[in-house]
């Protein structure tokens, strides 16, 4: 037969089961919260170092650009001491009837304005950029049928002169 229990007995048991299920509660409950502290102090730590490569990063980028700034100062350097080492040439650009203005021609990242019917005292490589600075003209010619041929002519863009110029020779006044 069935045990009879008493209220007190019953509930002395439930007690006991209830305490039991609290306990495993608590142990489930303290290894949720111990891996939620692993998983926060890992979060945290790739975190660290995600900024720490970040500045890497950021250190390696500007070493990088100051390297280049340093190497395009060399080639300006360079550039400008080749410029004025050239030999120099006394050029003049005559002016068009339809054009007077000034000329300005660019050399190694240095610009000329040279102005139109007088002399300038410049490097030799301006004069070159001038000869190199010519354009194709049409020219239409007539044919004995009747026909038109237009053929192409290379010209100088500018109507331009050079001297050589004196050693020491100093640019004039205007």
């Amino acid at each position: 037969m069935a045990e009879n229990k008493t209220p007190q007995q019953n509930a002395n048991a439930q007690s006991s089961a209830s305490g039991t299920e609290l306990e495993s509660l608590r142990a489930e409950l303290a290894k949720a919260k111990a891996e939620k502290d692993q998983a926060e102090a890992k979060a945290a730590k790739a975190e660290e170092e995600a900024a720490a490569a970040l500045a890497a990063k950021e250190q390696a980028l500007k070493e990088a650009q100051a390297q280049a700034e340093a190497s395009a100062h060399k080639e300006e350097a360079a550039a400008a001491r080749q410029l004025r080492g050239q030999k120099k040439i006394w050029l003049t650009i005559n002016s068009t009837h339809n054009d007077s203005t000034a000329v300005m021609v660019g050399v190694n990242g240095y610009a000329y304005r040279i102005k139109r019917d007088r002399r300038a005292l410049v490097p030799e490589a301006v004069g070159e950029v001038l000869k190199l600075s010519a354009m194709d003209v049409p020219v239409v010619e007539r044919l004995p049928n009747g026909q038109n041929r237009t053929t192409f002519k290379h010209v100088n863009r500018f109507s331009f002169s050079v001297e050589p110029a004196e050693p020491g020779a100093v640019a004039e006044d205007e």
